[in-house]
């Protein structure tokens, strides 16, 4: 969804606010359960353009360790703040000792002249920031036997007994083998 930013951008102390019903964004390694809704606020408050907001919808994602289904009610919040004079064209070089501002290149957009604002990619970022690297089905997941693949929250498999502990057991097992 991308929202045309030309009234906000001259009208100094203008807030636009922007239903946002988004039924899953593009680009996103998890399975939207339920569509992203929430509301995103546009103030132009002088020199500075403001898009904040608050949304919410329901992840789904495989445990790192066991595989087994996650899921994730996420509510989370955008809260981004752009020059308006570095909003006129995103991708120009910044002088001096600026920075390039990652943001505001991949979300602010200018088509024919006219600014723009790309709300699914900023809801897309907010969420990866907001969201864990790692998902587990519970704190202590066990995960799967690197053997037979059985899910050891659910019980235990044989192999466990026939492995021995420790990170050159595997080695000497080899040994063994050839002593043989």
């Amino acid at each position: 969804m991308k929202i045309n930013l030309s009234d906000i951008v001259v009208r100094t102390d203008l807030t636009v606010r922007i239903d946002v019903d988004e039924p899953r964004l593009p680009e996103c390694d998890w399975e939207f359960v339920r569509p992203v809704r929430g509301e995103l606020r546009l103030t132009n408050s002088g020199g500075l353009m403001s898009l904040a907001g608050d949304f919410e919808t329901t992840l789904e994602h495989p445990c790192r360790r066991c595989l087994a289904s996650v899921r994730l009610e996420a509510p989370f919040t955008v809260e981004e703040h752009f020059l308006l004079e570095r909003m006129e064209d995103p991708t120009v070089s910044p002088e001096g000792g600026e920075e390039l501002d990652d943001v505001l290149h991949t979300v602010i957009q200018i088509e024919g002249g006219v600014p723009g604002v790309d709300v699914t990619e900023l809801l897309r970022q907010s969420i990866i920031l907001q969201t864990p690297a790692a998902w587990l089905c519970q704190p202590d997941c066990r995960g799967l036997c690197s053997r037979c693949g059985a899910n050891l929250n659910e019980a235990e498999c044989e192999c466990a007994e026939a492995v021995p502990a420790g990170p050159l057991a595997a080695l000497g097992a080899l040994l063994e083998e050839k002593d043989v």
